[in-house]
């Protein structure tokens, strides 16, 4: 029966389509059933992480499902948010940058704020800056951005700029977790008014 038995080109690609589609069946799953403690959140994209931060393998786990699924958009931010939870800032970036190439969503951009930040965590502000300064112009009102260019400007020591960007986040958002933490902020400010 020397005969070659395999799954021709069409089959595969069913067989690919429908472990995605549990892939993401489970990551959905997972991630509206487990939020206990340990899980982590994106500060500016709302991802929750959907493993305990703690788990020794949620790293190779999530690498070896990636290797499997290299254009599976929501494994790259899994992996990014994992690299941002452990200080591995470079692989984070690496990682994001992959989401938004391979997720076509509107809110996509978002992770431009994650970008930020970690540039900000090696030491790289002026890459930060950029970033925010545009994000600033194409989304001026956005709570996000507000937030993080009003961080970037009291880091800066511009502290009427940071003042008058997290104002601005308070009155338009007031709800928001980023008014919430812009409160804070401007207490350690202090008021000038």
């Amino acid at each position: 029966m020397g005969g070659k038995s395999g799954l021709s080109g069409k089959d595969k690609l069913i067989l690919l389509g429908i472990v995605a589609l549990m892939v993401t069946a489970v990551l959905l799953y997972r991630q509206k059933s487990v939020q206990p403690q340990g899980t982590t959140q994106s500060s500016s994209t709302g991802v929750v992480s959907l493993m305990p931060a703690d788990s020794a393998d949620e790293l190779a786990h999530f690498e070896a499902m990636f290797k499997a699924h290299p254009d599976h958009a929501p494994i790259a931010l899994q992996l990014a948010n994992i690299h941002s939870d452990r200080q591995q800032h470079k692989e984070a970036i690496e990682y994001y940058y992959i989401y938004m190439k391979l997720d076509s969503s509107s809110k996509v951009w978002e992770s431009y704020l994650d970008i930020a930040r970690e540039y900000f965590q090696i030491g790289m502000r002026d890459s930060s800056r950029i970033i925010l300064h545009r994000l600033g112009s194409l989304y001026p009102d956005h709570p996000g951005v507000l937030y993080n260019n009003g961080a970037l400007a009291a880091n800066d020591g511009l502290i009427e700029e940071a003042r008058e960007r997290w104002k601005r986040l308070i009155e338009i958002a007031p709800d928001s977790p980023e008014a919430a933490t812009a409160r804070q902020g401007l207490i350690k400010l202090g008021s000038n008014d």
